[in-house]
C-alpha cells in the first residue's frame, strides 16, 4: 500500500513517534521504543526503509510459521501464497505500510504462538522468533499487557493438563511469559536512560488517557466546565494529575468500560479510520524536520489527496475473517490432530485479550482491523488438514508437472 500512496502511510501520532526518536524525550502516550527504530530503521534518511523493515520481519514470522505447522516440503509456497492473499483481500498491506506500531500487535501474537506451539523448533529459528518477539512486544504497551495475560492463561491451563499433556505447554508459557517481562524491562532501562521515569511508559495514567477519554463519565465531567477543557487536559499531562484521576474514580470507571468496550473491538475488524490522514501539523512538521527531501513525496501522496480506497480492504477483510473463524472452529471439531490445532485455540482465547488491551491503551480504535490477517492463518491451516482441498491441489500439481514435461520435451 506504501507504493500505491507513493509514500509511506502517516497518521496524526506518526509525527510524535518521529520527534520522540529523534530527541529522546518519551511520549506522553505509548513508549520510546518504536521512536527509536523509526530513527535507526529510516538511517535518519527515508521513511521508506521503515516500512520495507516492517514487511521484512512480517515476512519472516510468516515463512517460519508455515515451516513448523504446515509440515510440507513445499512450505514457502504456502508462506508465498498466504502473504499474496492477505495483501489482497485483508489490510495488512496497509498496516506494514503505516508509521505507527500497529504491525507489531500482529508480529507479538504471532511469535507468541510460533514459540508456544510450535514442535522440534531448531536453535536457530528459536532464536529469531524470541528476539522478534521480544522486540515486537517492547513497542507499545497495550502489546506487552496482552502478552502477560495471554501468557498467564496458557500457562494456567499448563498446569491444569500438566497430567494429560505433560509440562510442555507449561514449560512454553513460562518461557514467554519471561520474555514478556524482559521486554518490559528493557523498555524501562531505556525510558531511565534518557532522563525518564524506570517505567515502560512514561506515567501510567496518561498512558490510558487516549483510552480514558472515551468514557462517557470523563466525558461528562468535562462539559460540566467546557470553557476550561484544555485547562482540564493540560492538568492530566501534569505530573500531580493522577490524584485527579484517583479522587475522580474515574480509573475504576475506565476498567469496566474496557471490559464493555471490547466486544465491540473485537468486531471491529473495518479500516482504522486514522489512517484516513487530516493533514496533521505535527506529522507534517517531523517530516520537514527530519526527513526534508521527502516532504514533496508526502505532499504528492494519494493520502493527502484523500483519494486512497482503503475503506474497500476493510470491507472485504470482514468476510475474510469470518471465514477464518468458521474454518478455524471446523479444524478444532475435526483436526484434533493438526500441528495447527493449538495455534487456532490461541488466536480464539487471545482475541477477547488484545481487544480489552487494546481498549484500555486507546479506547474505541478500531485497532483489531490491524489484527485482521491473522484470522487467515486457521484458514490455510484448513486448507492444509482438508483432503478434499489436498486432492485437488494435487490434481493441479499433476497437471503443471505434465506440461513442463511437455514442454521440455
Amino acid at each position: 500500500m506504501g507504493w500505491t500512496n507513493k509514500y509511506p502511510l502517516l497518521t496524526s501520532a506518526s509525527g510524535t513517534f518521529i520527534n520522540s526518536g529523534f530527541t529522546r524525550e518519551v511520549p506522553w502516550f505509548g513508549n520510546l521504543w518504536y521512536g527509536l527504530v523509526i530513527t535507526h530503521a529510516s538511517w535518519a534518511s527515508s521513511l521508506w526503509l521503515v516500512i520495507f523493515f516492517q514487511a521484512g520481519l512480517m515476512a519472516v514470522l510468516i515463512y517460519l510459521f508455515f515451516k513448523y505447522f504446515i509440515k510440507l516440503p513445499e512450505y514457502p509456497l504456502w508462506a508465498l501464497g498466504f502473504i499474496t492473499f492477505i495483501t489482497g483481500f485483508t489490510t495488512a498491506s496497509v498496516t506494514v505500510s503505516t508509521i505507527e506500531p500497529h504491525i507489531f500487535s500482529g508480529l507479538s501474537v504471532l511469535s507468541g504462538g510460533i514459540l508456544l506451539f510450535a514442535k522440534e523448533i531448531c536453535r536457530r529459528d528459536f532464536i529469531l522468533v524470541s528476539v522478534i518477539f521480544v522486540f515486537s512486544c517492547s513497542m507499545d504497551p497495550s502489546n506487552m499487557l496482552s502478552m502477560v495475560f495471554l501468557s498467564t492463561l496458557f500457562m494456567i491451563f499448563g498446569l491444569i493438563s500438566v497430567r494429560r499433556k505433560g509440562t510442555e505447554l507449561l514449560q512454553k508459557s513460562v518461557l514467554v511469559l519471561a520474555f514478556t517481562i524482559i521486554s518490559i524491562l528493557m523498555v524501562s532501562f531505556i525510558h531511565h536512560g534518557v532522563g525518564g521515569k524506570f517505567s515502560p511508559v512514561n506515567s501510567y495514567h496518561t498512558a490510558i488517557l487516549p483510552g480514558l477519554m472515551t468514557t462517557e463519565q470523563f466525558q461528562a465531567s468535562l462539559m460540566q466546565n467546557p470553557e476550561g477543557m484544555e485547562d482540564k487536559l493540560d492538568s492530566l499531562l501534569d505530573s500531580k494529575s493522577l490524584e485527579m484521576v484517583q479522587e475522580n474514580d474515574f480509573v475504576r470507571a475506565h476498567g469496566i468500560y474496557s471490559a464493555q468496550n471490547a466486544i465491540r473491538e473485537m468486531v471491529a475488524l473495518e479500516t482504522d479510520d486514522a489512517i484516513m490522514f487530516s493533514d496533521s501539523t505535527v506529522t507534517l512538521r517531523a517530516v520537514f524536520d527530519y526527513y526534508n527531501h521527502e516532504v514533496r513525496d508526502v505532499f504528492i501522496s494519494r493520502q493527502i489527496f484523500k483519494i486512497m480506497q482503503v475503506k474497500t480492504w476493510g470491507g472485504v477483510q470482514v468476510w475474510v475473517s469470518l471465514a477464518g473463524l468458521l474454518l478455524g472452529v471446523f479444524v478444532l471439531k475435526r483436526h484434533k490432530n493438526s500441528s495447527g490445532y493449538g495455534f487456532v485455540i490461541y488466536l480464539m482465547a487471545g482475541w477477547p485479550v488484545l481487544a480489552f488491551c487494546n481498549s484500555v491503551f486507546y479506547g474505541q480504535a478500531g485497532l483489531q482491523s490491524h489484527l485482521a490477517w491473522l484470522w487467515v492463518f486457521p484458514m490455510f491451516i484448513f486448507f492444509r488438514e482438508s483432503k478434499a482441498v489436498q486432492q485437488h491441489l494435487s490434481r493441479i500439481s499433476a497437471i503443471l508437472s505434465i506440461n513442463v514435461i511437455s514442454k521440455t520435451t
